[in-house]
């Protein structure tokens, strides 16, 4: 189908919201520091919005403030050990929260047991849903549970509209949820915002000297994990060490139940200079670790989106991403980096040596990543959310996500790739 650039009516953004309560509802929202920026914004247009957030980590430097938040009773991420599925108890009393609050539209961060409370009160308070879907992986599609698979296609009727960050999961909603595609949008509406990532960089160095030898620095933010591919970092770094490949150096940046792993396998396995552990480090500092290294590798083995590519791509890096990663649709091979298989360490060995030995790659493959991750704003993503938000309001048919989207320019990636 052909495509066409749609921009946000100005009459439609400006219009006076005052009157119109628009409440969230996001079980954690403990790692999700990049939505401070959109919600600020969303905030100015929409003055009565207010986030219901299970976990809330608090404010970054220069938002505090700027939205409302009020917390509900959630547990901590916990799994069922025998089929490994996770999920975030959510307490009733989020129930009480909204219909106190009485929003018009309310906005959902997936199929979490809170959407589950307001979509059973819908029909009686007659707010309207919509849903945010931030992609898909292994574990969350639920492929292998019918019962749950058949709740998701029954809530998914109830929702007003939906939008997916990633192609991947705006068919997911289609073809295995069964939404409408009329009723279905897509858009990278989660967005790296330098300003956040660098509020607390006194612009000192961070780097230590002995992390800049003669190589490029290879740079990996996350949980320290098996599903998240640590174990092949470990295995990448030891295999380009065997061939005689030293200059170069891979820093990770996260916690996890691999920390004490990780510093034991480096002095094993004799790549002590190579790979070090940086530890957690705050959101509002890590914009000058992106600044400073290299290139971003993210081996992940299970990731619906994976945000801390997009915020390497902000900072102009190329990257190493794995083909589990919700993020890899905006990694175009030889372009602005490589997509491979974190099954297969060999793949992973093979990009890194060919950037190790053609380091003039790493500004061509940096600027490329720049020029696509450039239209993908907070600007640009409140924009497209606050579009969606109307089309519910007023009860119009939204744009499916294979036609013309509410969004602010068409993705530099679109065209023809496989998925």
């Amino acid at each position: 189908m052909e495509s066409t650039k749609v921009s946000q009516n100005s009459e439609e953004l400006s219009r006076d919201h005052s009157s119109v309560r628009v409440a969230w509802v996001m079980p954690t929202l403990a790692r999700g520091f990049y939505w401070q920026p959109v919600f600020k914004i969303i905030a100015e247009r929409f003055p009565g919005m207010k986030i219901f957030a299970g976990i809330w980590p608090g404010y970054l430097p220069g938002l505090e403030g700027s939205f409302k938040v009020e917390k509900f009773n959630a547990g901590k991420m916990m799994a069922k050990r025998w089929r490994k599925k996770r999920f975030i108890w959510t307490s009733p009393s989020l129930a009480w929260k909204l219909i106190r609050f009485r929003p018009s539209l309310i906005v959902t961060g997936g199929f979490h047991l809170g959407t589950m409370y307001l979509l059973a009160l819908k029909p009686l308070l007659r707010w309207r849903v919509v849903l945010l879907w931030d992609g898909i992986g292994a574990e969350i599609i639920q492929l292998d549970n019918p019962i749950r698979l058949k709740l998701r296609a029954f809530m998914a009727k109830w929702f007003e509209f939906a939008l997916s960050t990633t192609v991947d999961g705006a068919n997911y909603l289609t073809d295995v949820v069964q939404m409408p595609r009329s009723r279905v949008g897509q858009y990278f509406y989660l967005v790296p915002d330098i300003t956040a990532l660098c509020a607390n960089d006194t612009g000192r160095d961070v780097f230590r000297k002995e992390w800049r030898r003669n190589g490029p620095v290879f740079l990996y933010v996350g949980t320290l994990c098996r599903e998240k591919g640590t174990h092949k970092l470990i295995e990448c770094c030891k295999a380009l060490v065997d061939k005689g490949i030293t200059d170069f150096t891979c820093l990770l940046i996260g916690e996890g139940y691999m920390e004490e792993e990780v510093d034991r396998l480096r002095e094993e396995l004799g790549i002590s200079q190579q790979l070090f552990r940086l530890g957690q480090i705050r959101y509002e500092e890590l914009g000058a670790y992106y600044r400073e290294s290299d290139v971003f590798l993210f081996p992940s083995l299970d990731d619906p989106l994976a945000m801390v590519v997009l915020e390497a791509m902000a900072f102009g890096k190329p990257i190493l991403c794995s083909k589990y990663a919700g993020a890899k649709e905006l990694v175009l091979d030889g372009e602005n980096g490589f997509v491979f298989d974190p099954l297969d360490t060999q793949q992973i060995v093979d990009q890194m040596e060919k950037i190790i030995r053609n380091r003039d790659m790493i500004a061509r493959l940096g600027a490329r990543s720049l020029e696509i991750i450039k239209p993908y704003t907070p600007e640009a993503s409140a924009d497209t959310i606050i579009g969606v938000v109307n089309r519910a309001l007023r009860d119009a048919n939204p744009i499916p996500y294979d036609s013309p989207l509410p969004r602010i320019q068409d993705s530099p990636v679109a065209g023809d790739r496989e998925q």
